[in-house]
């Protein structure tokens, strides 16, 4: 009584009063929620420096040096 079906005959049954199994679902569910409220990177592109940003391009061309050309075509 209390304990939920298992999808298949190799997966164990949960608990529902386990706490680390009720745990992994909450972490499911704040990650899925965390994923949805992620903004688009051109409006956080908007927030930063004009110093930070020199600072990101320039560390992205240090660690990825094939992108030196497309970043020059901006300029």
């Amino acid at each position: 009584i209390g304990r939920k079906r298992r999808a298949s005959e190799d997966e164990p049954m949960e608990d529902p009063s386990d706490p680390v199994s009720h745990g992994k679902l909450h972490t499911i569910k704040r990650n899925r929620a965390a994923i949805e409220k992620q903004f688009p990177l051109d409006k956080l592109l908007a927030t930063m420096s004009k110093d930070k940003l020199i600072e990101a391009i320039n560390s992205l061309i240090n660690n990825h040096p094939e992108v030196e050309t497309e970043v020059n075509a901006f300029i």
